[in-house]
C-alpha cells in the first residue's frame, strides 16, 4: 500500500473529530482501521478489492464533509436548501491528480468559525455543566450554597447569563456561591420557557428541569449543528445576512465581522420559517401589506360573514379584478374561500399596518420576506415565534441603514412621507435563513437554544436512517 492510500486510511479514521461515525468509511475489506492483515498485499484480489473500498470510503467521505450526510429537503417541507456536496467525477479526478488526496478530502469540510466552534466542542470537557445539580433546600436571590456556581454555569451555557468574565464588582464575583439578582433573573426565563412557575427559586420542579438540561449531550448536540453547517453555501458572501431562527436573531456580516445584529420574530410552531438561502434586493418604504390568500380565508372571512363592514372600518383595501376598490361590506363573502374570492385584500402604508414602515424583500417561492412590525412588545418575548413564517426585524431603520448604505436621516426622512416606495439595492446581498440549536453568541461563546421547530429530533432520526452505501 502506497503513502496515498495510507494518509487517506488516516484521513477517515479520524472522521470522528468532525462529529461522523468512523464506521461508516472503513472499506469493506477491513475488520478496523487499527489492524490491516499482513497476508493482504500477498493476494492480489484482496489488494484490489481494498483499493475499490477505500476509493469509495474516500468519495463518501469527501460528500458527505461537503454537503452533510443526509440530504434535507427529504426532513420536511420547511427545507429548501441546497448543499454544496462535491459530484463523485470531480472528486475522483482531484484524488487522481494529487499527490496528497488527504488533502483534497480534508479541504472539502466548511472553515466557516462556527464550524470550527462547533468541532471543537467535540473535545472539550465541561464538568461543571454536566454534573447533577444536588438536591437540597429551595435556593433563591440572597441565598449563599455551594450548588450556586453549577446554576450560574448551566444559565451562562444557555445565553441567559453572561460569563463572569469582566464583570462589574459585586458580591457574586467575590463569593461565587451568592444567590445573586441577575442569576434570579436569569433562573426566571428559564422557568418560563420550561412551562414553570416563573419565581426564581430553585424547588424541586426547576431543578429536575435544571438537571434535565444538564442530561443533554453538548457534543451530540455539536453533531447536529455541524451537519447543518454543511449545508449552507461555501461562500456566504462577502456581506451577508444570517438568520438564526432558534435564536431569535439576525445579524449583518460584513468582511467576516457582525456588524449589526438584532432580534427577530420568527413563524410559530405551526406555521414554520423556511429554511433557504437567497438575496435581498430590495427595501420597501411605507409597504402594502396584501394579505396572503391563506390568512383571508383562515382568519378574515369567518369573521367577514359575521360582520362584512369589518375591513371597511380597520381601513384595508378590497381591490377587484379590475383593480377597482370596493366596500367590504357589498361582498358576499360566505360564498368564498381564501382560494376562490375575485379579490385582493390589502392594508394601506401607515401606523397601524401589519408590516410597518419598512419591507425587505429576497423574492423567492416561500413568499418569505422580512419587515417591521408595529407590535415591539413582542420582542421583549424569550420565545418569539409569532409570526405566520415572515421574519419581523427588532431594528427596520437601523438594518435599512446597513443594506442601503444609507445615513440614519436620509432613512427617516423618507419614512416620514408615509408615501410607498420601492428602493433597489445597488449590490444585493446574500439572505441565509437557518436553525442552530447551538450557536456562538456576541462573545463567541457557544450557547444553546431551545428547539422550538423540534428541528434536532428531526435530525437525529435522519441520521439514524440507513443509507445507500454510497449517497
Amino acid at each position: 500500500m502506497n503513502d496515498r492510500a495510507i494518509r487517506l486510511l488516516e484521513l477517515l479514521s479520524q472522521a470522528h473529530e468532525h462529529g461522523l461515525d468512523v464506521s461508516h468509511y472503513l472499506p469493506a475489506v477491513l475488520n478496523s482501521f487499527d489492524t490491516i492483515p499482513d497476508n493482504i498485499f500477498d493476494n492480489p484480489l484482496l489488494t484490489a478489492n481494498l483499493e475499490v473500498g477505500l476509493t469509495i470510503s474516500a468519495l463518501k467521505f469527501a460528500r458527505h464533509a461537503s454537503g452533510g450526510q443526509v440530504e434535507p429537503n427529504k426532513i420536511g417541507r420547511s427545507y429548501d436548501l441546497s448543499p454544496p456536496t462535491v459530484e463523485r467525477s470531480a472528486a475522483l479526478r482531484q484524488m487522481a491528480a494529487t499527490d496528497r488526496p488527504d488533502n483534497y478530502v480534508n479541504s472539502l469540510h466548511p472553515t466557516h468559525p462556527t464550524y470550527l466552534a462547533l468541532k471543537a466542542e467535540l473535545s472539550v470537557d465541561r464538568p461543571d455543566e454536566t454534573l447533577r445539580i444536588p438536591g437540597g433546600r429551595s435556593l433563591n436571590y440572597r441565598h449563599t450554597d455551594p450548588r450556586v456556581p453549577l446554576i450560574r454555569a448551566r444559565m451562562v451555557r444557555l445565553g441567559l447569563l453572561d460569563s463572569p468574565k469582566g464583570r462589574q464588582s459585586t458580591r457574586s464575583s467575590h463569593d461565587p456561591d451568592y444567590f445573586d439578582k441577575k442569576l434570579s433573573k436569569a433562573l426566571e426565563t428559564f422557568q418560563a420557557s420550561k412551562g414553570l412557575k416563573r419565581d426564581g427559586i430553585v424547588g424541586r420542579k426547576t431543578l429536575a428541569a435544571l438537571n434535565g438540561q444538564a442530561r443533554k449531550d453538548l457534543r451530540e448536540l455539536a453533531k447536529l449543528n455541524m451537519e447543518r453547517m454543511r449545508w449552507l453555501p461555501r461562500d456566504l458572501g462577502q456581506n451577508h445576512i444570517i438568520v438564526n431562527q432558534a435564536a431569535y436573531e439576525a445579524r449583518f456580516v460584513e468582511r467576516g465581522d457582525t456588524v449589526h445584529r438584532m432580534r427577530v420574530i420568527i413563524g410559530k410552531p405551526h406555521h414554520p420559517t423556511p429554511l433557504f438561502s437567497d438575496e435581498m434586493e430590495t427595501v420597501v418604504f411605507n409597504p402594502y401589506w396584501n394579505v396572503p390568500r391563506s390568512i383571508a380565508g383562515a382568519e378574515m372571512i369567518p369573521r367577514l360573514m359575521r360582520d362584512p363592514g369589518y375591513l371597511d372600518r380597520k381601513g384595508f383595501e378590497v381591490i377587484d379584478r379590475r383593480g377597482r376598490k370596493v366596500r367590504s361590506r357589498s361582498v358576499k363573502w360566505w360564498n368564498y374561500t381564501g382560494e376562490t374570492m375575485p379579490y385582493d385584500i390589502r392594508q394601506p402604508p401607515g401606523r397601524r399596518n401589519a408590516l410597518g414602515e419598512l419591507k425587505f424583500l429576497f423574492p423567492n417561492k416561500h413568499s418569505i420576506y422580512m419587515h417591521d412590525t408595529p407590535s415591539r412588545q413582542l420582542f421583549n418575548a424569550q420565545r418569539r415565534a409569532f409570526s405566520h413564517g415572515c421574519v419581523r426585524v427588532q431594528n427596520p431603520k437601523k438594518f435599512a441603514e446597513i443594506v442601503l448604505g444609507w445615513s440614519a436621516r436620509k432613512v427617516a426622512s423618507l419614512v416620514a412621507t408615509r408615501t410607498n416606495r420601492k428602493v433597489e439595492l445597488q449590490r444585493k446581498v446574500p439572505v441565509h435563513l437557518t436553525y442552530f440549536t447551538l450557536w456562538p453568541n456576541s462573545a463567541a461563546s457557544l450557547v444553546e437554544y431551545a428547539d422550538v421547530y423540534e428541528r434536532d429530533k428531526a435530525l437525529t432520526k435522519a441520521l439514524k436512517t440507513p443509507a445507500p452505501r454510497l449517497r
